[in-house]
C-alpha cells in the first residue's frame, strides 16, 4: 500500500487531499462488502439510504407537532369554557 499526497509534498498535492494505492483484491472486497451493507439497510431499514433515521426523526416530529396542535386547541377551548363557569358561579351568583 502506498499513500501519496503528504502534507509536504513537491507533487502539487494538496494538504489532507489523499491517494490511496491500494491492490485490486482489497478493492474488490471493500465493494463486495459496501453491497453486502447496502443489501442489510435496505433488508432491515426498507431503504439502502445510511440516513434514514433523519427521515424517521423529522416525519415524526412533524406529525407530533401536528397532533400536540390539535390537542393544545381542544384543552383550550375546554379551559375557556371551565374559567368562564367559574367566573359566573363565583362573581354572578
Amino acid at each position: 500500500m502506498k499513500i501519496d499526497g503528504e502534507a509536504n509534498d513537491k507533487q502539487g498535492y494538496k494538504k489532507r487531499k489523499w491517494k490511496i494505492d491500494l491492490d485490486d483484491d482489497i478493492i474488490r472486497k471493500i465493494q463486495s462488502y459496501r453491497g453486502e451493507y447496502e443489501k442489510h439497510l435496505k433488508l432491515h431499514n426498507n431503504t439502502s439510504n445510511k440516513e434514514v433515521w433523519k427521515v424517521y426523526d423529522h416525519l415524526a416530529a412533524d406529525l407530533t407537532n401536528e397532533l400536540l396542535g390539535e390537542i393544545m386547541g381542544t384543552i383550550d377551548r375546554d379551559l375557556d369554557s371551565f374559567c368562564e363557569k367559574v367566573i359566573i358561579d363565583e362573581f354572578y351568583s
